[in-house]
Parts: structure tokens; C-alpha cells; sequence
């Protein structure tokens, strides 16, 4: 399975700070990421599921979404019962995918952070993993330069953040460690590969 970059997602998917502040102008921070990443990918124990490139072998082999957690932790199982099927989780950190953030949830009047945190223990009995065993990461959706103008004086941490859990990056205690490979198209079944280029 395989991932975007984004300014909404989990780590090592986010990307912080992006500097655009309208749509014509994510449109140019998109291309120039690509252009000065291209190629580039790594793997990764857990992929953000707002955006997932998956063949189909992979999703007859592990099956599809477990209903049980609806709106979030999805794709949490879905990575772990994919690692544990032998497939490897990928990010292209050459393509930069604009995520507006929460939309679902606020939309749905869901508080998020409940039912991550029910999902979240859902997933740890499912697992036999200790409850609460990622690390809380606070994401703000974007809301655009009008917006943002207007909430200058707002605190920048909200309850309308997104909380999500990450398992594997960075470990607790230790520095993140990319190593960058130029990404092939290759029937691949079971593996994501890579060729270094000279």
C-alpha cells in the first residue's frame, strides 16, 4: 500500500508549515514538492487513510475495511493486518496530496476525539496492543488565507483538532531516519521495490 505526503496527515505523511494560503497556490507547492522529491519514497508501519493506492491483490489478500471502527482507526488495522500479511507500507514522498482535514467528522458532528480514543481501544483488544500505545499528534485543518486572517488571535491548539495515533515513527526517544528510493512501477506482489539511480 502506498501514501502522499500532506499537510494533514499523521507522521511521517505531514508535511508542517506549508506556505500556501489559497488553492492556486497549494497547486504550485504540489508541483515544486514533486519536482524537488521526485523519486523519492520510503517505507513506514502506518499510513494516514484519507488517501491509499492499494492493488487489488493486496485487499483480496487482507480483505477490506473492518467495520467495527467506522470513521477512524481504519486505517490502522488496515496497515497492521497488511504487515502482517507480508506487505510493506510505502510513502511517495514525491507527491503532495492537499487534505482540507476533518470534514467528515465535522460535518457528521462526530466528536473526534472520543470516538478516536473508543476506536483506539477497539484496535488494542483486537491487536493485543496496550491502549493508548501510539503518540497523540494534533493536527489544525487548513482553513485558508480569509480564515486564517481572522483567527490570527485565536490560540493555534483548538478542539477542533484531529487527534491520531502513530505506532512506528519515530519510535519514542529516537530521531526519524529516511532513506530516500527512487520509486519503480514494476509488478511488485508482495513488496514495494526501489533501484538506486547512479
Amino acid at each position: 500500500m502506498v501514501g502522499p505526503m500532506s499537510n494533514y496527515a499523521s507522521p511521517p505523511q505531514l508535511v508542517e508549515n506549508v506556505p500556501y494560503t489559497n488553492l492556486e497556490e497549494m497547486q504550485a507547492f504540489a508541483r515544486r514538492w514533486r519536482d524537488e522529491h521526485r523519486g523519492q519514497w520510503f517505507t513506514t508501519g502506518k499510513l494516514s487513510g484519507f488517501c491509499l493506492l492499494m492493488k487489488r491483490a493486496v485487499y483480496e489478500a487482507i480483505g477490506g475495511l473492518d467495520e467495527q471502527f467506522g470513521l477512524g482507526f481504519f486505517d490502522d488495522d488496515l496497515a497492521e493486518r497488511a504487515r502482517r500479511a507480508g506487505f510493506e507500507l510505502a510513502v511517495a514522498h514525491d507527491l503532495f496530496v492537499h487534505h482540507f482535514g476533518s470534514r467528515t467528522f465535522t460535518g457528521a458532528g462526530i466528536d473526534a476525539e472520543k470516538l478516536l480514543s473508543e476506536n483506539g481501544r477497539k484496535f488494542a483488544v483486537k491487536w493485543g496492543t496496550p491502549a493508548g500505545n501510539g503518540r497523540a499528534v494534533a493536527i489544525e485543518p487548513w482553513i485558508g488565507q480569509e480564515r486564517r486572517k481572522a483567527r490570527q488571535d485565536q490560540p493555534r491548539m483548538n478542539a477542533g483538532m484531529l487527534r491520531s495515533e502513530t505506532r512506528s515513527w519515530p519510535p519514542v526517544g529516537t530521531k526519524p531516519t529516511l532513506q530516500f528510493q527512487p520509486l519503480t512501477l514494476q509488478e511488485t506482489p508482495r513488496r514495494c521495490r526501489g533501484q538506486q539511480t547512479a
